[in-house]
């Protein structure tokens, strides 16, 4: 069976391949692997209804022999996730793999109390894979990620999905950027400031955690893949226009200016609409929260080698845009 642990500083899941019945939840179950080309899952279904996942869950990439790359990992308790939940970030240029996105708990398949949300730059000091079984036979995997230089982004509490009371963000020296009460609606510290008046009037709509926060998200997941080969000129860019309103959802997402593909255009309106609900609303000059506009520009550049006219390197900017 799966065995998931977590200390402070240390995160150790146990993969276990047993061809045994195993009974999680007091309920007997049976195991189930999916392996794909790219990405496979494992975990268990009840014994009498194989659609309920109930008990362990893990999702993972299998880059070689010995390179497993996890993507999720946690419970089901009658088909709804239940207890701790932890996510990663996907493998890429600037993501070895076991790099820990997210971690926190889930109750009857909601998101409850804290979660902790993690700088791209948390790297695992340690990763090692060990198969062992019996009878020549690799029965389990032992991943032991040591993630002592966690880099703390954002951090607060969950009651059934919903933000509530005050959640801190951090920057990456480990220094608090800013406070808000989701309870009260109410920002109490932003750096961004110099004023603490100007927290509560006249103030554009604000990303929970800052800049750094919205740059971090963005980069994970706009999918440079797939936009980067339809870009032919050395640069292209899009800015989309959308509309947040007084309670942080995001709304009528659409392509205010660009000069680059249709698929840049669409990638950068889906980024944008998955930050809902991950905003601070506008405030008027009275304090009053408002509806309020926003734009983001996405900027693809590429540098080639003129010998062998390949790319050689690609960068992929995000910045906010104020008429």
């Amino acid at each position: 069976m799966y065995s998931v642990l977590y200390t402070m500083k240390k995160f150790i899941l146990i993969v276990s391949f047993l061809l045994l019945r195993v009974s999680v939840y007091s309920q007997e179950t049976k195991l189930v692997v999916k392996e794909g080309l790219n990405v496979s899952e494992e975990y268990y279904v009840l014994k009498h209804d194989k659609r309920i996942k109930h008990g362990a869950y893990v999702k993972y990439q299998t880059v070689s022999i010995s390179g497993v790359k996890l993507i999720e990992s946690g419970q089901y308790k009658n088909n709804q996730k239940d207890g701790l939940w932890a996510y990663f970030y996907r493998l890429s240029l600037k993501s070895g793999g076991n790099n820990i996105k997210e971690r926190g708990h889930y109750a009857n398949g909601k998101k409850n109390g804290v979660w902790v949300y993690y700088y791209l730059d948390t790297i695992p000091d340690a990763t090692n894979v060990l198969p062992f079984g019996s009878e020549r036979k690799k029965d389990s995997i032992v991943v032991d990620i040591d993630h002592g230089q966690q880099k703390v982004r954002l951090a607060g509490s969950y009651l059934n999905d919903k933000r509530v009371g005050e959640w801190i963000s951090f920057d990456k020296n480990g220094n608090v950027y800013q406070q808000y009460n989701f309870s009260k609606r109410k920002l109490i510290l932003d750096r961004s400031f110099k004023d603490t008046v100007e927290y509560s009037i006249n103030r554009m709509p604000l990303y929970i955690g800052g800049p750094s926060s919205l740059t971090n998200f963005l980069n994970e997941e706009f999918d440079g893949i797939k936009v980067i080969p339809k870009i032919i000129k050395d640069s292209a860019s899009a800015i989309v226009s959308f509309v947040i309103d007084s309670y942080g959802h995001v709304t009528d997402a659409k392509i205010y200016k660009s000069n680059g593909p249709t698929v840049l255009d669409n990638e950068a309106i889906r980024a944008v609409g998955l930050t809902d609900m991950s905003w601070i609303p506008a405030t008027s000059q009275t304090g009053e929260i408002l509806q309020s506009n926003y734009k983001i520009q996405f900027t693809v550049l590429k540098s080639s080698d003129l010998l062998s006219r390949s790319v050689k390197n690609v960068i992929i900017k995000f910045r906010a845009v104020f008429d």
